[in-house]
C-alpha cells in the first residue's frame, strides 16, 4: 500500500492541476465579465487558446526529459540529470521565445485567427503582448516540476504546481482586478514572475538537503561497434 501511495503521490502535482483551472476559470470569467463584460471574456478565450502554443513546447521539452531524467535518477547518476536538466531549459527556453515572439509580434493576426471582433482587437492584442512577457518564466516553472516530479520528489513537484495554479495565481487575479480591466491581464506574468521566485527557493533547499550518492560508485561502459569500424 505504501509503495503504490508513493506512485500515486508522484503523479498526483500533474493530475490535480485541472482542478486549479477550474477554479481559475470560475474566478477570472466571473471577474471580467465584472469589469468589461461579455467582450472582456472573448479576449481572455483567445488569450488562453493562444497560450497553449507557448505551453504544448514546454511541456513537449518536459515530457521528452522526464524518461531520460527518471533513467539517470535510477542510476543515481547526478550528473547525467543535471545534464539534462540543463539541455531541457535551453531548449524550453528557445522554443518557447521563439513561440512568444511571434504571438507579440503578430498579436493582432492571432487575435483574428480566433475571430476576434474588429472593436476588441486592441484589447485583444495588448493581452496577449502582456501575457507573451513571462514566457521565460512559465518555461522554467514547468520544466523544473517536471523535473522533480521525474525525480520522485513529488513534494516539490507539488508545490511548484501549487504555487502557479492557486497560490499565487488566486491572489494576482484579485489584486489585478482591483486596478481595472486595463491592468488584470498582467496577472499571467506577475504569477509566472512570483512563482518561479518561490519555487526556485524550495527547488534549491530540497537539493542542499537531498542525499547525494557517490557518483564513483557509478558503473560506466561505454558500448563499442566494432564492425563499424
Amino acid at each position: 500500500p505504501a509503495e503504490v501511495a508513493k506512485c500515486f503521490g508522484v503523479g498526483f502535482s500533474i493530475s490535480v492541476q485541472n482542478l486549479f483551472a477550474l477554479i481559475f476559470l470560475l474566478l477570472i470569467n466571473r471577474t471580467l465579465l465584472r469589469l468589461g463584460g461579455e467582450g472582456a471574456v472573448a479576449v481572455f478565450d483567445v488569450v488562453y487558446n493562444a497560450s497553449f502554443f507557448i505551453l504544448s513546447l514546454c511541456e513537449g521539452t518536459a515530457e521528452a526529459a522526464q524518461p531520460l531524467v527518471s533513467t539517470f535518477s535510477g542510476e543515481k547518476s547526478e550528473r547525467d540529470c543535471r545534464t539534462v536538466l540543463r539541455l531541457s531549459l535551453r531548449t524550453g527556453l528557445l522554443l518557447a521565445g521563439v513561440a512568444a515572439a511571434l504571438i507579440f509580434g503578430l498579436s493582432e493576426y492571432v487575435a483574428r485567427l480566433f475571430g476576434m471582433d474588429a472593436d476588441l482587437l486592441p484589447m485583444a492584442s495588448r493581452a496577449l503582448r502582456i501575457y507573451c512577457v513571462g514566457f521565460a518564466f512559465l518555461s522554467f516553472n514547468i520544466l523544473l516540476s517536471r523535473y522533480a516530479q521525474a525525480r520522485a520528489n513529488a513534494g516539490v513537484a507539488f508545490g511548484g504546481v501549487l504555487l502557479r495554479n492557486l497560490i499565487v495565481l488566486v491572489p494576482a487575479t484579485v489584486l489585478c482586478s482591483l486596478a481595472g480591466l486595463d491592468y488584470v491581464w498582467f496577472l499571467f506574468p506577475v504569477t509566472e514572475v512570483v512563482s518561479f521566485a518561490l519555487f526556485a527557493m524550495i527547488f534549491a533547499v530540497s537539493r542542499r538537503r537531498s542525499t547525494l550518492f557517490d557518483e564513483s560508485r557509478v558503473l560506466r561502459l561505454t558500448v563499442v561497434d566494432d564492425l563499424a569500424s
